[in-house]
């Protein structure tokens, strides 16, 4: 199977003096360690910096837009 990978994270990683430090590879990681795990092949990942509120994470809307055209599989 072809899968797409999605990390958001709030913050910009580089706040690390007020330890409100996040970083997508937190998420990636594991991701793609199940992705290998069940044989599934990583067509793309996809990272945002920002809020869930903010409807226009760019990587969001290039994510949905590969998946309209198919470049990944969803089952």
């Amino acid at each position: 199977m072809k899968v797409a990978l999605y990390a958001r994270v709030s913050l910009d990683e580089t706040d690390k003096e007020k330890e409100r430090y996040q970083e997508p590879e937190n998420q990636l990681g594991p991701l793609r360690e199940f992705c290998k795990a069940m044989g599934w092949e990583i067509i793309s990942e996809y990272v945002d910096r920002a809020s869930a509120a903010d409807h226009g994470r760019p990587q969001f809307r290039l994510m949905m837009q590969d998946a309209m055209l198919r470049r990944f599989s969803g089952r």
